[in-house]
């Protein structure tokens, strides 16, 4: 839009591993999956700067939801909805800084698995020539709204993590393409907590 920044519209897909019960105990458990569909619009370089927002809406299904059958509070099928706003910070012809402040809230088909949280990270990139290479670290605190019908507890998770990510741009000359590989990790400090 010129000098009035850069709109970006992204749709996602993905499957993530989960149980189809994860309190059983006792017994052998059984593996499903969540189906994660996702749209992201964006609002880049607002009027010439490095400040931008973005959106986040994405539908979860988890495919056996044994537990959400068992207990309906701790269905986990729902809609989680993200802001994210953020400022980039350039620190030389090749790097940049961005710290970037993040709302959620995930509204489950079960109370108990629905929640509020904010978080905060900040992100080093580098690129010179084909090469790129980018950094996370953040945190985050989430507060469940209502009581968890295993642990009779209302939950509160705080939890930090990070990425490392190196890229490389046009490998054999395909301009379109860039191969990239992805380290991550993000680690519950504190996951059940007494309000």
């Amino acid at each position: 839009m010129g000098r009035a920044g850069q709109l970006s519209v992204a749709v996602s897909y993905g499957q993530v591993a989960v149980w189809e019960d994860p309190y059983l105990t006792g017994v052998k458990r059984k593996e499903t999956h969540e189906e994660l569909l996702g749209l992201t619009l964006g609002y880049d370089e607002i009027f010439g700067t490095g400040a931008f927002i973005s959106t986040t809406t994405q539908v979860v299904d988890v495919k056996e939801d044994k537990i959400g059958d068992r207990e309906k509070k701790l269905r986990r099928d729902g809609v989680r909805n993200a802001v994210s706003v953020g400022y980039r910070l350039p620190l030389s012809a090749s790097s940049e800084l961005t710290p970037t402040l993040r709302a959620e809230n995930r509204n489950m088909r079960g109370e108990a698995n629905s929640s509020d949280g904010i978080g905060a990270s900040l992100t080093y990139g580098w690129q010179q020539g084909h090469w790129l290479f980018e950094t996370t670290a953040g945190m985050g605190y989430d507060h469940y709204r209502e009581e968890h019908p295993v642990f009779d507890k209302t939950r509160q998770a705080f939890s930090y993590g990070g990425f490392a990510l190196i890229g490389y741009t046009a490998p054999f000359g395909l301009t379109p393409v860039t191969l990239y590989a992805l380290a991550s990790n993000k680690v519950p400090v504190h996951v059940v907590g007494i309000i």
